[in-house]
């Protein structure tokens, strides 16, 4: 799903209140869940950048009776303290989270960190300033209980906040990567040079934590 998230015209500055739109919007979908999807086996959820926030609403305001399997959220703009404080109802909910963080997301460098502090004052969420969760990884490192402890992306990837999900051109494929899929330690050389390897990696990364 998309969902009004960043200005047209002034992307970044209005981040504070971008918040606010994301809680909207999670609990539109939870009702359209409610409303289309009662009665099915289990559901996922998968997100990037600010749709961090948008799913952990979404499943804070679903009905006790939906089963919720996985979380995996990348390049999460979102207090990395998130899953053990303002979100620990939701995260209790699921039975695994994934998190792909990036210490080279510049997005989340350069702008996260002041909009954060705004935010805190005049909006919701942990006061001030915390890193992102998709740039440092969950604090504490290990929680909640069914966090899958994966490492953060290796320095030598390169994985920007537009590296996951944005591409020019078609992704390669069947991708060219060891299975399982799995984040390397830090020094590890990136597992391919070919056009958009990071997008098709990211795809099939996420395409593994559904089970």
């Amino acid at each position: 799903m998309l969902w009004p998230g960043d200005s047209r015209w002034l992307p970044f500055v209005d981040y504070p209140l971008e918040g606010d739109e994301a809680i909207k919007s999670g609990r539109l979908l939870a009702s359209y869940l409610a409303s289309r999807f009662a009665g099915v086996n289990s559901l996922s959820f998968v997100s990037h950048s600010l749709g961090a926030r948008t799913m952990l609403e979404t499943i804070r305001n679903l009905d006790q009776s939906f089963k919720l399997k996985t979380l995996t959220v990348m390049a999460a703009a979102i207090d990395d303290t998130c899953l053990v404080n303002e979100y620990r109802d939701a995260a209790q909910r699921l039975e695994k989270i994934s998190v792909l963080a990036s210490s080279e997301d510049e997005v989340l460098k350069l702008a996260f960190p002041a909009g954060n502090f705004a935010s805190g004052i005049i909006s919701r969420g942990d006061p001030y300033w915390h890193g992102a969760l998709g740039r440092y990884g969950p604090y504490p490192a290990d929680q909640p209980a069914n966090l899958c402890k994966t490492p953060n992306l290796p320095q030598l990837w390169k994985f920007g906040h537009h590296s996951y999900i944005n591409s020019d051109c078609s992704v390669p494929g069947p991708p060219p990567y060891p299975l399982p899929l799995t984040v390397q330690p830090q020094g590890t050389a990136p597992p391919s040079n070919a056009m958009n390897w990071q997008q098709a990696w990211a795809a099939g990364f996420v395409s593994t934590r559904f089970a």
